[in-house]
């Protein structure tokens, strides 16, 4: 979770600096002056960097409850493995 809000906050900071640069470039601009740069999206997406860093820790989420689910059925697994064999060294005793 301090990872994800530290990305987060990461992209936060840089969407800062591209708007600050895009309203740099707004006060200097000429009446007829022509920029290739329309708006701060075409250099920078906030929207979509962030989606993909959220995307990315949704993915690393369900990978873990993935894995933590296989280990719960290889304890069971385990667990009936035990009674087996208990079972028959139970009754291989009699």
């Amino acid at each position: 979770m301090r990872t994800k809000a530290h990305l987060l906050n990461e992209n936060e900071k840089e969407r800062r600096v591209y708007a600050t640069a895009f309203a740099n470039r707004l006060f200097k601009a000429e009446k007829k002056g022509r920029y290739a740069i329309k708006d701060v999206k075409s250099i920078y997406d906030y929207e979509k960097n962030e989606q993909r860093i959220l995307a990315d820790f949704k993915q690393k989420s369900i990978q873990k409850q993935e894995s933590t689910e296989d280990l719960y059925e290889m304890r069971k697994r385990l667990l009936r493995a035990k009674e087996v064999v208990a079972k028959k060294n139970k009754g291989g005793g009699k």
